[in-house]
């Protein structure tokens, strides 16, 4: 499985997908790649070719309280636009990354997005305390979709 973080180190809550993706990398999960993209998201369609299981973790600006976690099964359906990449300076969001490797038929089998909501993606912004604490629980849902996966795999339980 690969798990692939997106954000900016120093754009506030946008660091939101990196942080994520760290903790999970400290979990030593068996069979897990990790993988952070701080750039053109466009290279994603390459990062997960050949990938059956593909998670991305980004921040999103929603209408929600900071560190709310979203998850869209996006093999099955399309990210919705306003909650994906909305605060990000990518210049092209994972909205539109997904529905661009849907219309090539190159989305991996499983895409599972997790957004964590943020609050200011300003440059030089702290991360937002419940944002951090968000990050943190996306380990526990990595788990969950190792489970999901390979339910005899005998991988880590909280």
């Amino acid at each position: 499985m690969l798990v692939i973080g997106v954000g900016q180190e120093f754009q506030g809550d946008d660091a939101a997908g990196l942080l994520a993706v760290r903790h999970v990398g400290q979990l030593a999960l068996p069979g897990v790649t990790i993988r952070e993209v701080t750039g053109d998201l466009l290279g994603l369609l390459e990062m997960w070719s050949g990938e059956a299981n593909v998670i991305v973790i980004d921040a999103v600006s929603a209408p929600a309280p900071a560190g709310t976690i979203w998850r869209w099964e996006a093999h099955a359906a399309a990210v919705p636009a306003e909650l994906s990449g909305a605060g990000s300076p990518h210049g092209w969001g994972l909205a539109q990354t997904v529905a661009l490797g849907r219309l090539l038929g190159c989305l991996p089998p499983r895409l599972i997005i997790f957004g964590i909501t943020g609050e200011d993606f300003s440059r030089g912004a702290a991360v937002n305390p419940a944002v951090t604490a968000a990050t943190r629980q996306i380990g526990v849902e990595v788990k969950g979709f190792l489970r999901e996966i390979n339910p005899l795999g005998g991988h880590p339980r909280s």
